[in-house]
């Protein structure tokens, strides 16, 4: 009998059951075994008993050979029913008489037999012996008894037995069914608790308690059990969150390979590591390196059958190519599991993208091959002024090479009196000042000085808190040479241009004297003797008159040109209103008479010298109304604050100008047209030049031919005139 799968009430209460059955049944067995073996013995007493009484009655008949009274002595068994059969043997061993007297003598035995009672199959039979007193034997007596009488015993034994069996198992169920729900109720309650964790994994869920025998100690235990499993529980969730956030964070998936059955898991933060939505890869090694790359496939299969074959660690890096063809390079390290028998199980590790490393690590490297290779000395130190790097270009410079430098002070490239400076520059670097390129001297390995340039940067870790500083150092040897040079040239440059300045004034002033002179004269000759003089003289007179007047227009402009730089500096704000009005003035009899229409914005207060200011206007504003064309002029000057600058307009509808003389007719003496067409000297927008760029500023032009000019200029808000 087998109670696997049976409920514990059922096996309980099949215990009970089993138990007390097994007890009455055994009990029934000895009870029903001692009345076997005593019934036997008493039937057997009895028997003889009754032999002995028909035994000693019978002795005058069997001695006498009376048939009849022997008849009549076994007739008197007739009360015992169970005896079927009796025989008086003589003592010649022949029957005498029978009982019953019908049954048939060949259902006798032949002869008398050995004397006793003996059981056979399903009788009583045996032999008393028939005697006198004095114990002389007269004949036998046979008697034979069924077992009836036992068989009836049994009978009611069994039917008594069977009710006792009945009502004992009966009141064993009621029992059992008592007894079983103390014992099982604890353990099904144990069960049923186990089954709520199993099921929903709440390791807060308790099992009552009901009873302070063993059963209430193994509650007390297993609740004792759930309570470390559910703070145990409790710890491996927030791990396995602190996991899960750390992994999410960093980016980091876990992968496990079953080298049996090349079978690979992922979690769900390695698929966008390959380019994968997540639960769509396929799962083997095949298809892991069909999204290596194929220039890293071989390197990934070697080292992954090196790691199973010598146990060697699994830790590479490699690029793979994503379904949309972007490449990345990811970063695996893992462990392999082994059997008993040493060979490879399982492997697990994680994998993470490393692609930005990369690019970091090439970039460093391009950063560190440009350092090492630039011309310029490019060293590094820490806060304390030790120098942590040092490329060719400081090598070369200072004559150390860089195991001579590295780890040692930077005052070893300082000079003594200089050596101030360090602590100073460390100082506004820790508190975060910006130190701006500066001019040194440094100290060679041989105690040499060189002027230097140095460049500044602080150097900050991935907190930005300032760890150090990087340096830039120049050899600016050649650079003072230079300056030295540029310096001497300026100063010459400067005396030949006062020299030719001067030069001009005296000159344009000398010229003015013979210049009136000759016009003078001519005019004279040409009054007196104008009548006397041919058509031909009279012209050749005009020309010479003509040309001496041109002469002295380009000997004054010559001198006011020269004016513009030789002048003192008169600078002050000045309200370009009032300045324009100036111009207006000097300029009313032009413009009525161009029928010009003259107009204005408001304009602003500069630093400017005034007179100049109103040169430069009246300048730009009576070319605008000398190459007015056919049209009426029509001039406007507007003023707007552009980028810490005024910036002036003079804007006309005259002829304009074709671009490719915006810069020819910023220089002296160029002229686009005839003297003519247009009068000039081809000094005055020279002149306007040299004012705007003399007050820091600049000038130029824009225009179409037929579509007027816009001629514009700078003055800095904060300007001061400058020596040119």
């Amino acid at each position: 009998m087998s109670f696997k799968g049976t409920p514990i009430k059922r096996k309980l209460t099949a215990l009970f059951l089993l138990t007390s059955g097994a007890v009455l049944l055994l009990t029934c067995a000895a009870y029903f075994a001692y009345e076997y073996l005593t019934f036997r013995r008493t039937t057997l007493e009895q028997l003889s008993t009754i032999g002995q009484v028909i035994a000693a009655n019978s002795t005058a008949a069997v001695a006498f050979g009376n048939e009849r009274d022997a008849g009549e002595i076994l007739g008197a068994l007739r009360a015992e029913r169970h005896i079927v059969a009796a025989g008086l043997y003589d003592g010649e061993g022949k029957l005498l008489s029978r009982y019953p007297a019908n049954l048939p003598v060949d259902a006798f035995p032949a002869r008398p037999e050995r004397d006793g009672y003996r059981f056979d199959s399903s009788h009583l039979a045996g032999f008393q012996p028939v005697a006198q007193e004095g114990n002389r034997r007269l004949g036998t007596l046979y008697l034979k008894s069924d077992m009836g009488a036992m068989y009836e015993r049994f009978r009611l034994y069994s039917g008594i037995v069977a009710a006792v069996v009945v009502a004992s198992l009966l009141l064993a169920l009621m029992v059992s069914t008592v007894l079983q729900r103390q014992i099982s109720e604890p353990i099904l309650t144990l069960a049923t608790t186990a089954h709520a964790i199993a099921d929903r994994r709440d390791y807060s869920v308790r099992a009552t308690k009901g009873a302070e025998d063993e059963l209430g100690l193994l509650t007390d235990a297993f609740n004792q059990m759930l309570t470390r499993i559910d703070e145990q529980d409790r710890a491996l969730r927030e791990s396995e969150e602190r996991l899960n956030l750390a992994l999410m964070s960093s980016g980091v998936g876990t992968w496990s390979w079953n080298v049996l059955e090349n079978s690979i898991i992922w979690d769900d933060y390695i698929h966008p590591l390959f380019g994968l939505a997540p639960k769509t890869f396929p799962g083997r090694l095949e298809d892991l390196l069909h999204l290596v790359h194929p220039d890293h496939r071989d390197r990934v299969k070697e080292v992954v059958a090196e790691t199973l074959e010598k146990d060697a660690p699994y830790d590479t890096e490699y690029q793979v190519v994503w379904p949309d063809g972007t490449t990345r390079f990811l970063a695996s390290r893992g462990k392999v599991y082994r059997d008993a028998a040493g060979g490879p199980v399982r492997m697990a590790g994680v994998c993470w993208d490393v692609t930005d490393r990369k690019k970091s690590e090439e970039l460093r490297q391009q950063l560190a091959a440009i350092i090492e290779s630039a011309a310029d000395p490019i060293l590094s130190k820490d806060l304390d002024g030790i120098i942590r790097s040092w490329n060719g270009g400081a090598f070369r410079l200072f004559g150390y090479r860089a195991d001579e430098v590295i780890g040692r002070p930077v005052t070893l490239l300082i000079p003594e009196d200089r050596l101030d400076e360090e602590p100073k520059i460390i100082e506004r670097l820790i508190h975060g000042e910006q130190v701006d390129p500066f001019e040194s001297v440094g100290r060679k390995k041989d105690g040499t000085l060189v002027p230097v340039s140095v460049r500044i940067s602080p150097i900050k870790d991935i907190s930005g808190r300032i760890t150090g500083a990087s340096k830039i150092v120049r050899d600016i040897t050649a650079q003072r040479r230079a300056e030295e040079q540029l310096r001497t040239l300026l100063a010459e440059l400067e005396r030949s241009n006062r020299e030719l300045e001067q030069f001009a004034y005296v000159a344009s002033h000398d010229l003015q004297e013979p210049l009136r002179m000759v016009s003078s004269y001519t005019q004279l000759l040409e009054r007196r003797y104008r009548d006397k003089l041919d058509d031909d003289a009279r012209e050749f007179i005009d020309y010479a008159v003509d040309g001496a007047r041109r002469m002295q227009r380009l000997i004054n402009d010559l001198l006011e040109f020269s004016r513009v730089s030789t002048r003192d500096r008169r600078v002050a704000p000045v309200d370009a209103n009032e300045v324009l009005g100036t111009v207006r003035a000097n300029l009313s009899a032009a413009i009525e008479d161009a029928g010009a229409l003259v107009t204005n914005g408001e304009l602003p207060t500069v630093m400017v010298d005034s007179t100049q200011l109103g040169q430069l206007l009246q300048n730009l504003i009576g070319n605008a109304l000398k190459f007015k064309g056919d049209k009426s002029p029509r001039v406007h000057i507007a003023a707007s604050e552009q980028a810490g600058e005024w910036v002036f307009t003079v804007r006309d509808n005259g002829i304009g100008i074709d671009p490719e003389y915006f810069d020819r007719i910023f220089v002296i003496f160029q002229r686009l047209h005839v003297t003519a067409d247009y009068p000039g000297t081809g000094i005055g927008l020279a002149v306007c030049k040299r004012i705007a760029e003399r007050h820091g500023g600049r000038i130029w032009v824009e225009s179409e031919p037929g579509n007027g000019a816009t001629f514009s200029f700078s003055i800095p808000e904060s300007s001061g005139a400058r020596e040119l």
